[in-house]
This record gives structure tokens, C-alpha cells and sequence, in this order.
């Protein structure tokens, strides 16, 4: 396995986020778990949303309660104007005082490396990560920009 890369971060405020999602399970974290059950989530959530106007597209992950598994909620961040969707669930993502941010370059099967490079340099986390894609889905991976979003604790 190749080593982890440094990783440029910031902490910083991230701002709440309105978002129209669906939610699925994968069996543990790691790209090679998730890749194929968040990948479809986008144009599922793309398709019932039709002509609404849309930002960024946005991942959550947190552990199973029981421990077998990831609960793996996706979708795109929608204006305060949008109604119900059949089929995606609309709620706001709290804004985070305190996040350490970081951006991964190139294809989803290496963003493992860009999480670990971001734990290693971080002593205190706390909180579900989440992952911003900026760069549109019909784009090759390989020219994918993603934030990833980490709360962090505060100093004691």
C-alpha cells in the first residue's frame, strides 16, 4: 500500500446545508465498500429531483449502531424554496463550528489515501465526515475535485 500523503487542511466554520437525500447501507467504510453503494445513490437522487435546481452533491457516513456496517446518506444541497420530493428526504445538515477541511484530487477508489492523511494529522475528531463533490458527476473520476469535511473538536 502506498504511503499516506500530506494532506493540506484548514479548520474552519462550514456552513448548514440544505439537502434532498436517500439512504442505503454498505457493509464497512473504505472506498472499495462504499464506492459501489454510494456511485448509484447520485443519479438515483439526481433522477427524482428532475428539473430542480441543485448545488454540490453531498455524502454522509456514520457507523451502523450495531457495528455491521456504514449508514451511507447522499444527495445534492437544494435552496430553501424546494418542496417535498417523492422519494429523497429533505433536512438540514447542522452547521459546524469547528471542521477540518480538506480537498482529494482524482478517483474515488483512492480517496481512502486523502482520509487517512487527514486523520493522521488530526488529534481530536468528533463527529460524521462528509464529502462535497464539486466537480460534476459526468466528468471522468480521474478529473473529480471532493472536499472532505471533518468536525473537529474544540481545544480543551
Amino acid at each position: 500500500m502506498p504511503a499516506v500523503p500530506d494532506i493540506d487542511l484548514e479548520i474552519r466554520r462550514v456552513p448548514a446545508q440544505r439537502v434532498a437525500t436517500l439512504t442505503r447501507h454498505a457493509p464497512g467504510f473504505g472506498s472499495q465498500q462504499i464506492g459501489p453503494v454510494v456511485g448509484p445513490m447520485f443519479p438515483e437522487a439526481a433522477a427524482l429531483l428532475g428539473d430542480v435546481p441543485t448545488g454540490p452533491a453531498v455524502a454522509l457516513y456514520r457507523s451502523e449502531e450495531t457495528g455491521d456496517g456504514v449508514v451511507v446518506t447522499a444527495g445534492f444541497e437544494v435552496g430553501d424554496d424546494v418542496g417535498p420530493v417523492p422519494g429523497l428526504e429533505l433536512h438540514v445538515l447542522p452547521e459546524l463550528e469547528r471542521a477540518a477541511v480538506a480537498e482529494h484530487h482524482g478517483a474515488m477508489d483512492v480517496i481512502d489515501r486523502s482520509w487517512e492523511a487527514l486523520a493522521a494529522a488530526l488529534r481530536a475528531l468528533a463527529g460524521p465526515a462528509r464529502e462535497v463533490y464539486l466537480t460534476p458527476p459526468d466528468r471522468p473520476q480521474e478529473e473529480w475535485v471532493t472536499r472532505l469535511i471533518q468536525p473537529v473538536a474544540r481545544p480543551r
